[in-house]
């Protein structure tokens, strides 16, 4: 099975739609978060290990634990495969446009 980086794909396509933004919607992109400008990434960090821990700990308790769940096809931690290591790349992105 073949591993991509999203990190690099995302953190270019978000400079590119800021740039974009800058360009043909200026009014919008004086508007942004600071810190969404000065870091241009549109993203958040990962989920910090707590988070990951209530999240699973709140599908467990909806019952959803006898759900078919991705397969772990390499051992945890080693960023291969499917499972709690890739979830945590990223725990969302923002919506920078403030009319949306």
């Amino acid at each position: 099975m073949e591993i991509f980086e999203w990190g690099p794909l995302l953190r270019r396509w978000s400079e590119e739609w800021l740039e974009g933004l800058a360009a043909e919607e200026p009014e919008e992109f004086e508007e942004l978060d600071e810190e969404i400008v000065r870091g241009r990434w549109l993203g958040f960090g990962p989920a910090d290990p707590a988070r990951m821990t209530a999240l699973e700990e709140r599908v467990r308790a909806r019952g959803d634990a006898g759900r078919s769940q991705p397969p772990q096809t390499h051992p945890p931690n080693t960023g291969r495969g499917t499972g709690r290591k890739r979830s945590t790349t990223a725990s969302g992105a923002r919506c920078a446009s403030p009319g949306l």
